[in-house]
């Protein structure tokens, strides 16, 4: 469809990260939205747009336009000096593909400092689960430029199996403390830090305190209620 509303012939249509350069390069240079993740999905509008006969210009045109939605990288402002996201990333894959956002954000804004990424295990059986992939991906995204902080598990009401439950006294239960020894243990240079929920923002408040123009981005992760903390610490509670 052209702007005259239009339709036109479709093209055959192919849709692959490695053979559009073209238009990948293109994206890069006009997204809001950053991260390796989101030119994929920009390719692939892209792509299903071509296949029903909409001209590049207006598909362009709408990318360009596209500043994200709630809790997919959403910026809610700003803490000290450092700007607050929000971001609904609770799997290995999305740790990682936030970090890469992150960091690509950084270096395209050209800001100095480091980025602070707190990270609530979403689901008590998940962390179970995808324990080891959790450690491995926190691994993976060690670099000088972000401090991970991970806190308390977000139990989900009505998901978590009683036998889960029934473990929570003993000691070999998966929880984000032990998620925490286990990345550092190893990965010796690591350096990631647990905070309990009930510490976490006098945590910040303290971190702040002592360093505030040091961190540049302050990042909370998790599909839970991680997200009340990023607005809450820009609208404290009197």
């Amino acid at each position: 469809m052209d702007k005259k509303g239009q339709y036109t012939k479709s093209p055959k249509c192919e849709f692959s990260y490695e053979k559009q350069l073209k238009d990948r390069k293109q994206l890069e240079k006009i997204l809001k939205v950053p991260g390796k993740h989101n030119i994929y999905n920009a390719l692939a509008a892209l792509t299903a747009a071509r296949a029903l006969g909409v001209a590049d210009e207006i598909s362009f045109e709408a990318l360009a336009e596209f500043r994200g939605t709630w809790r997919r990288f959403e910026e809610v402002g700003n803490y000290k000096g450092a700007l607050v996201i929000s971001d609904y990333a609770h799997n290995p894959q999305k740790i990682k593909a936030l970090a890469e956002a992150l960091v690509c954000r950084m270096g395209k804004e050209k800001r100095q400092g480091e980025i602070i990424l707190i990270f609530q295990p979403h689901h008590q059986k998940r962390l179970e689960t995808l324990f080891d992939d959790f450690v491995n991906a926190f691994g993976e995204i060690l670099c000088d430029e972000i401090k991970i902080i991970i806190t308390d598990v977000y139990e989900v009401a009505g998901r978590e199996k009683s036998k889960i439950k029934n473990q929570k006294s003993k000691l070999h239960i998966k929880n984000s403390k032990l998620l925490v020894d286990a990345i550092n243990k190893k990965y010796p240079d690591a350096n990631i830090v647990y905070a309990s929920k009930n510490k976490l923002k006098q945590w910040l408040k303290n971190k702040f305190q002592v360093s505030s123009s040091k961190f540049k981005v302050l990042c909370f992760a998790g599909a839970g209620d991680i997200d009340i903390l990023a607005r809450e610490i820009l609208n404290p509670k009197s």
